[in-house]
């Protein structure tokens, strides 16, 4: 494995820009398209507005300019100026009258004069007005911008109706007011998405930074920062630090992996040469027969070939490399004959072991891999509770799956010892003085439960230990 390289645990990684970051470069993206389209959105708003104004206020006109006409027609100018009258005390407000006699000069209406070189009867038209002396309708000296029309009356009299237009001007003012609003909403998103861009590199630059140190030092126990709950890189935080927990409970598992199999294999390769330099010796002096030697040699090698047989076996069934069978097996039948097998052992050591079978269960898989990975668990039951123990295995169904406990009263495990019972060649300090088994049993039930797609936990009971294990009875495990 390569050494790190030397200097600061951060080198290995550029630390992003903030301007050179993806999020930044979409922020900016998106404010310049957001700019576009309100830009475009206020100039058809703006042509749109005042033509669709203009139109309304010359309908108006039109509309007022009848009602004088037919006036006119059923009374008269008298009627029309009894008309006139009541619309300017009573619909005063953005109108503009005027009505002259023959001669040019205001009779009645809110305004003073009739303006000069204006188009024929019946054309709207447009022009700015000042207000005269005498107006008390419209400020004096202030200019309005309006739309007019012209009546000429048979008789002589001239009618000028218009409208004013403050109203286009409010429009125009609240078209640009909206606008500087779009533009300060548009900055407002803009900086909003440059702050977040800044953090979203901020805390990028973090993992990056964190992941640096662990290359560097190789410190598993380093963990990234997570500054809230609520957001992806906060969640994507998170997984990264289940995934560095989890990648350094493996590790721990191989150095003591490592540690156990350098213990587990000293004492077997130690009593082997002490045998080899023996059966030399015996061999000389010729004092003993050499078999008895060889006999010790054997089992050793057998023992350290178990080992290694079973490591194997254990790592294929992780790896879903090992082929399994799928054939409909009856866990019933199965834990009576691992029963069957066992009950001699038990009454050597005057244990009383029970079998409590109270569903009928099938399930598919391997039973020749379920037969061993039961054998083993309940081998561990007997070989570690103390004479005279009660050993009880109970099969029972709940729903779909099927639960399996074999409980040995007498024995306890501490908390902390349960999950690493599974692990491979781990034992308890009175288990491991014991020169019996590989220390591998319940990793290889472990792995042969799991490949089946069933669970497998340790607990403490009232009055001793128990392993319970569950697997599914309609779960097809795919096999390699």
């Amino acid at each position: 494995m390569p050494k790190p390289s030397q200097g600061h645990p951060h080198s290995s990684f550029a630390r992003i820009k903030i301007f050179r970051s993806s999020s930044i470069t979409l922020a900016i993206i998106f404010t310049l398209l957001l700019l576009c389209s309100i830009a475009t959105l206020l100039y058809f708003m703006r042509l749109a507005s005042d033509g669709s104004h203009q139109d309304q206020i010359s309908a108006s006109i039109y509309i007022d300019t009848e009602g004088f006409h037919d006036a006119f027609e059923r009374g008269g100018i008298d009627l029309v100026a009894d008309l006139l009258q009541y619309r300017v005390k009573h619909l005063a407000e953005g109108r503009i009258y005027a009505l002259a006699n023959s001669e040019g000069h205001v009779m009645m209406g809110n305004f003073g004069y009739i303006p000069s070189g204006v188009p024929k009867e019946g054309t709207i038209f447009s022009l700015t007005l000042d207000a005269k002396e005498g107006d008390h309708e419209l400020p004096t000296g202030k200019a309005y911008d309006i739309l007019a029309l012209y009546i000429d009356f048979p008789d002589g009299h001239r009618l000028l109706v218009g409208r004013n237009l403050p109203d286009i001007e409010f429009h125009e003012e609240l078209s640009e007011q909206l606008g500087w609003a779009m533009i300060i909403v548009m900055f407002a998103l803009a900086g909003a998405g440059f702050f977040i861009g800044e953090r979203v590199v901020y805390r990028i630059n973090v993992m990056a930074d964190t992941a640096s140190y662990i290359m560097q030092t190789g410190d598993l126990s380093k963990r990234i920062p997570i500054l809230s709950q609520w957001d992806d890189l906060s969640k994507l935080g998170m997984i990264l630090n289940e995934l560095l927990g989890r990648v350094g409970y493996l590790m721990e598992e191989v150095r003591a992996t490592s540690d156990n199999i350098a213990h587990d294999l000293r004492t077997p390769l130690t009593r082997m040469k002490h045998h080899i330099e023996t059966l030399h010796q015996k061999a000389v002096d010729d004092h003993i027969p050499i078999t008895e030697v060889t006999d010790k040699l054997l089992d050793d090698m057998d023992h350290v070939l178990q080992t290694f047989s079973a490591l194997l076996r254990i790592r294929n069934l992780e790896a879903g490399t090992l082929r399994l069978l799928q054939d409909e097996i009856s866990l019933s039948a199965l834990l009576q004959d691992v029963y069957e097998l066992y009950e001699p052992t038990a009454l050597e050591k005057e244990q009383n072991m029970t079998l409590d079978i109270r569903n009928e269960t099938i399930i598919l898989g391997d039973k020749h891999l379920l037969f061993q990975a039961f054998a083993n668990i309940i081998d561990n039951a007997i070989k570690y509770a103390p004479n005279g123990a009660r050993i009880q295995i109970t099969l029972y169904r709940h729903g779909d799956d099927a639960t399996i406990i074999v409980h040995n009263s007498g024995t306890h495990v501490e908390e902390a010892l349960q999950e690493k019972i599974f692990l491979r060649f781990f034992r308890t300090d009175n288990a491991r003085t014991s020169r019996q088994g590989t220390g591998l049993g319940l990793s290889l039930s472990k792995a042969i439960i799991e490949r089946h797609g069933g669970t497998v936990r340790a607990y403490n009971s009232d009055d001793g230990f128990a392993v319970s294990v569950s697997v599914s009875r309609n779960k097809k495990k795919a096999v390699a």
